[in-house]
């Protein structure tokens, strides 16, 4: 029996995103494969330490809401980062393995594992350990090679906070030593963030060193995030390409209540959005598109957004204000996973508008158990996953316009729309958790 310490920034049932739909099943599925994982998280709302979730003991630590200035230039760890060292001693698993990547769960707490003498393991599921911006979009146009590249990178941050694209090129190229000094002598404010661009930038890509340097093994899960770990000089032994999957129940489920149906029997042509509210996901330009449609063809939009942070609040809203008045709009609750193969049957295709680079995502593989059509930005994960046209069709991420023309057209396919459904055989699960077996036996 390995024991395994998955440590995670998110944790149902507080939170239920793609990477904690991915860490539950992986934890499951390991179960079965003689690993006994306990879970280490930050505090949840209305949850205490070592509550029980699914059958594997979650253990919590504090994060300060607000971070310090000595948080942010790196100087110190969150407040409670102590009480995250308590529980790693209490603990005491052969293997550490780290899915998240923030202030709350970052460098301090891999580097934690590390001096205790545990092996360690990191899985990257998102961009923001590589990219200052988060998205992996340089100047928010373009996807990024990842290559961790100072000047650009502090550039492309600063533009994304409000500067214009000059002053962050400028801002960018300015020395670090130059940039640690404006910023260190003003006030805490936009201004001295800005000026700290090129410091910042610095900072990410020694933060980036000391990471490879903490890990004995990373896992990149999409293909475009291994190939930036290895622009950026990461050993390729040190790599493990190991992609997520869904649960295995669910894509039996998906393929059982798909299997035979049409794929637009009814009159209505019904586009699904399942995700998190957030602008970085597209949904407004999702809602533009259908706006901007013609009666003809009868096209329904339902939106299951899922997310309670402030962003997502003010995202949500903003999506709600621009739909208002389409009654071929709808705005619903998120689907609960018992429902999730019913609403994938139900519907004629999913939409992925995301606006930048996905590492799944899971809808992706949930949609095509159920020999569903998806609608995808041509970015990303989301690329590596849809095969067209079988898989359906991708368009540039954030044209309203292409992506108006392309519902108008899947929906106007009488031909395509009268083929039976074509469940896929899409990895799960199983295939996820004996490669992590694998790699956690391979480095006792």
């Amino acid at each position: 029996m390995i024991s395994v310490l998955q440590a995670t920034a998110w944790y149902p049932p507080a939170h239920l995103g793609g990477t904690e739909v991915y860490l539950t099943g992986l934890v499951r599925e390991l179960r079965d494969r003689g690993v006994l994982s306990r879970i280490v998280a930050p505090l949840g709302l209305q949850q205490a330490d070592g509550y029980e979730y699914d059958g594997a003991t979650v253990r919590t630590y504090t994060v300060n809401p607000a971070p310090s200035r000595a948080e942010m230039r790196g100087q110190a760890p969150h407040t409670g980062f102590e009480r995250f060292c308590q529980i790693l001693a209490e603990e005491r698993p052969q293997i550490y393995h780290q899915h998240s990547w923030t202030r709350g769960l970052g460098a301090a707490h891999l580097q934690a594992a590390r001096e205790a003498g545990i092996k360690t393991v990191l899985t990257i599921h998102t961009p923001n350990a590589i990219c200052l911006r988060g998205t992996m979009m340089q100047f928010g146009r373009e996807a990024c090679d990842g290559r961790i590249d100072p000047p650009i990178c502090g550039a492309c941050w600063s533009e994304s906070r409000g500067a214009p694209e000059s002053l962050a090129r400028a801002l960018g190229a300015m020395p670090a030593g130059a940039s640690r000094a404006l910023g260190g002598s003003l006030p805490e404010s936009r201004l001295a963030t800005a000026l700290s661009a090129r410091e910042l930038a610095e900072r990410r890509r020694e933060e980036f060193t000391r990471m490879v340097a903490a890990a004995d093994r990373i896992v990149a899960v999409s293909g475009w995030l291994f190939d930036a770990f290895l622009r950026n000089g990461v050993p390729a032994e040190k790599l493990l390409l190991s992609r997520q999957g869904i649960d295995p129940a669910l894509a039996q489920q998906a393929a059982r209540a798909s299997s035979g149906r049409m794929r637009g029997s009814e009159p209505h042509f019904r586009l699904l959005y399942l995700g998190r509210w957030h602008p970085v996901k597209g949904v407004d330009v999702l809602v533009r598109a259908v706006r901007a449609l013609p009666p003809q063809p009868s096209v329904t939009l339902s939106i299951h957004g899922v997310g309670e942070g402030i962003e997502e609040r003010s995202y949500a809203a903003t999506v709600r204000r621009l739909a208002a008045g389409d009654r071929r709009i709808a705005i619903h609750p998120p689907v609960p996973r018992e429902r999730l193969a019913t609403a994938l049957s139900e519907a004629n295709a999913l939409a992925v508008p995301s606006f930048w680079l996905e590492t799944g995502p899971l809808v992706v593989l949930e949609a095509q158990a159920a020999g569903l059509p998806v609608i995808g930005s041509r970015l990303g994960g989301i690329a590596e996953l849809v095969r067209e046209p079988e898989d359906g069709v991708l368009l540039p991420p954030g044209d309203v316009k292409a992506w108006a023309e392309a519902i108008r057209r899947i929906a106007c396919d009488e031909v395509q729309r009268a083929r039976p459904r074509a469940p896929k055989k899409v990895r799960t699960m199983h295939e996820a958790a004996a490669e992590m077996a694998a790699l956690y036996a391979s480095i006792q």
